[in-house]
């Protein structure tokens, strides 16, 4: 995401700036009943392969309206990148996607900003082609929010026991050495967030491959698609490669990106 462009000197963005916050927010206030005031907001984002926006509602103080004008290349479905809109259940916690808009160059898109107004934008699945945009929000007198509930939440899993001695068998040494361990908890609370590359053993990494593209597995989504959002392995028909994994990566208190199919199960 680009700084704010409420100051940006160049030509071209000063002019879709004057444009949007101009002739267009009255345009808006007109069709929506909203008054929207002067208050400029205004970014750019690029997503490229394997990004994603997780679910989110925009809830900030203020905010009313937000859009999204694509600069994209020629998209296709294949491509990804959809601006995902969520249906919401009694407790207003977002469910399924209820539709998706795909990006198409020059187009403007926009909705309201309120206490349901969940979206997220899906994952970029061309590694060459880069999702563009100029976004932002017109804003307007706040309005009440009721707080969120967390009667839809559903329990995370307990503890359980695992002999250490298994992470020697499954962890890169690597990432068991003391000195490295601190540098990762480190650099964890320092970024809120980090990447373990070639977390596993390559043999066990191989073998959590052949077992998660069985067809015996399957998985159940779990949380609302906002918070504690994970997809949770079906017990019952688990084969003893799988419980392994789900009982390793409970024990483990930092959990890497091991490539893209293990960081699935990250959630778990």
């Amino acid at each position: 995401m680009t700084a704010d462009l409420k100051k940006c000197t160049s030509p071209c963005i000063k002019s879709l700036r004057e444009t949007l916050y101009g002739p267009f927010r009255e345009w808006l206030t007109k069709i929506t009943g909203i008054p929207l005031n002067d208050t400029i907001d205004m970014n750019g984002s690029r997503y490229t392969d394997r990004d994603v926006l997780l679910c989110h509602d925009d809830a900030l103080e203020g905010r009313r309206i937000a859009y999204i004008l694509y600069l994209v290349p020629p998209w296709t479905a294949a491509d990804g990148g959809t601006l995902d809109l969520f249906k919401v259940d009694e407790n207003r916690q977002p469910t399924v996607v209820g539709r998706s808009l795909m990006p198409s160059w020059n187009t403007l898109a926009f909705f309201e900003v309120g206490p349901v107004s969940f979206h997220q934008v899906s994952e970029i699945l061309s590694s060459d082609k880069v999702r563009i945009s100029i976004n932002g929000w017109f804003h307007g007198p706040d309005i009440e929010r009721p707080e969120a509930s967390d009667t839809a939440l559903s329990p995370l899993q307990t503890s359980l026991t695992l002999d250490v001695d298994v992470l020697f068998d499954w962890v890169n040494p690597n990432y068991l050495d003391l000195l490295m361990q601190v540098q990762i908890r480190e650099k964890f609370e320092e970024d809120s967030e980090i990447e373990l590359e070639h977390f596993l053993k390559e043999e066990k990494y191989q073998e959590v491959i052949a077992a998660l593209q069985s067809t015996k597995t399957s998985w159940l989504s779990r949380g609302p698609a906002n918070r504690r959002l994970r997809l949770h392995l079906v017990h019952f028909i688990l084969s003893p490669m799988l419980v392994m994994i789900e009982l390793l990566l409970v024990r483990l208190a930092v959990i890497g990106h091991l490539h893209t199919i293990v960081a699935v199960l990250t959630v778990c």
